[in-house]
């Protein structure tokens, strides 16, 4: 799990997960921002609004939620050794503003 990290999944595993989920990026039709923590974070914006191009480094636009995480739980929830109902239940990730129906879009599309 040491190679795989936060920037590694942004670059080549999101935007691979949204081209074949692009009916759920265009029902998002949102800015989200990541706020990832830790040695091998950063923070990176994802753009539903957009045809391609979704993900940039840094925080671009205006978001309609801001998921903060650290960067060891960012990495198991995207490989399945985190659940990720149960690290938004228990703290380990925030949604600000908090909303049931985004966070359910967006664990459809990037996990």
């Amino acid at each position: 799990m040491d190679d795989i990290t936060p920037r590694f999944i942004f670059e080549h595993d999101f935007p691979k997960l949204i081209q074949a989920r692009l009916d759920i990026a265009k029902r998002i039709n949102a800015v989200i921002h990541f706020d990832v923590q830790g040695p091998r974070g950063g923070k990176w914006t994802v753009d539903c609004t957009k045809a391609s191009e979704w993900i940039s480094s840094g925080v671009r636009g205006i978001p309609r939620m801001t998921v903060s995480v650290a960067d060891d739980d960012f990495v198991k929830i995207h490989t399945k050794a985190l659940n990720p109902q149960v690290a938004g239940l228990t703290g380990r990730v925030r949604f600000k503003p908090l909303s049931l129906s985004l966070m359910t879009e967006l664990g459809r599309l990037l996990f």
